[in-house]
Parts: structure tokens; sequence; C-alpha cells
């Protein structure tokens, strides 16, 4: 029985048949440059923090339970 060769993204996961669309995949997710606290109250972890990713955009992200 021939074993049946994938190839998988190291950053999401996803499992592709050919070796050109992983690494299609992997180059496609932004990398986190810089993140800073925006809000952090009484709780151990900030509910507010501005991620920088590698294209220059920067997104606010809220935790749930702060929405």
């Amino acid at each position: 029985m021939p074993p049946i060769i994938t190839y998988r993204c190291g950053v999401c996961k996803r499992e592709y048949p050919g070796h050109e669309e992983a690494v299609r995949c992997e180059e496609s997710h932004l990398a986190a440059v810089s993140v800073v606290v925006k809000n952090h109250g009484i709780h151990e972890y900030p509910y507010s923090v501005a991620v920088t990713f590698s294209n220059g955009e920067t997104r606010e992200y809220v935790a749930d339970h702060m929405r």
C-alpha cells in the first residue's frame, strides 16, 4: 500500500496535496510585529491590545467578556 503524502502549513496547520500550495499558505499569514496593551483594568490580563502586523496594519482586539 503506497503512502499518501501531504504538506502542512506551519502556521495554520491546514494540509495540502502539493508543496507549493503549503508554502503559499505559510507566506500568506501575517506576523505580529508588536503588541501594545491598550487597557488593563483591574484584571490580571489586559482586556484590550493593539497588534501591528508585518504589513504595517494595526488592529485592536478586545476580550470577549469586555464587549
